[in-house]
């Protein structure tokens, strides 16, 4: 079956589910979604989020007067023994070989 063609829009590890479109929407487009559990959490100052690897998530920041910022760090332990190349896999290089030049 051909793929459909990833863009920077659309990468492979992003959730196309919009939790954001009506529930009828949803359910027609992605039957198994309503089955899904949501978390919610709210971060205080100072404080700071984890995610495992491959969990869909969706941020929304409420900054009040302060600012916020925001930090996203994919951490996957190195498997390989060469500083130079510390993975085995190759997922992030196919992942970005796979987009379209200029998407």
């Amino acid at each position: 079956a051909a793929r459909k063609p990833i863009t920077t829009a659309d990468p492979q590890s992003f959730s196309r589910v919009d939790p954001a479109r009506p529930a009828k929407e949803l359910k027609k487009k992605f039957p198994l979604f309503s089955g899904a559990t949501e978390a919610t959490c709210l971060l205080a100052e100072g404080e700071m989020l984890f995610l495992p690897a491959g969990w869909f998530h969706e941020v929304c920041s409420l900054a009040g007067d302060k600012g916020h910022a925001a930090f996203n760090y994919w951490f996957q332990p190195p498997d390989a023994a060469s500083f130079a190349k510390p993975y085995s896999r190759s997922m992030w290089e196919e992942d970005i070989a796979a987009r379209p030049i200029g998407a």
